[in-house]
């Protein structure tokens, strides 16, 4: 397996989601050759964030912590 992101890779991955709306995007996997092959640390980081975007969506806004100032 090689290392990296090719040319089309980026594009797909980063570029098209972006002109798509997406504003968190998380890339799963990569193409080499004709195989795709899955990340499972990304898929984990996916189920992490869509975990806490539906714990934040059912806690009222009285309830939810004020933003940090610091950018994660």
């Amino acid at each position: 397996m090689r290392d990296g992101v090719a040319g089309l890779q980026s594009v797909v991955l980063y570029s098209l989601p972006e002109l798509d709306g997406a504003i968190d995007s998380v890339p799963l996997g990569g193409l080499v050759g004709n195989d795709i092959y899955l990340v499972p640390e990304r898929a984990g980081r996916l189920a992490a964030r869509l975990r806490k975007w539906v714990h934040l969506r059912r806690t009222p806004p009285q309830a939810r912590a004020s933003p940090s100032p610091q950018l994660h």
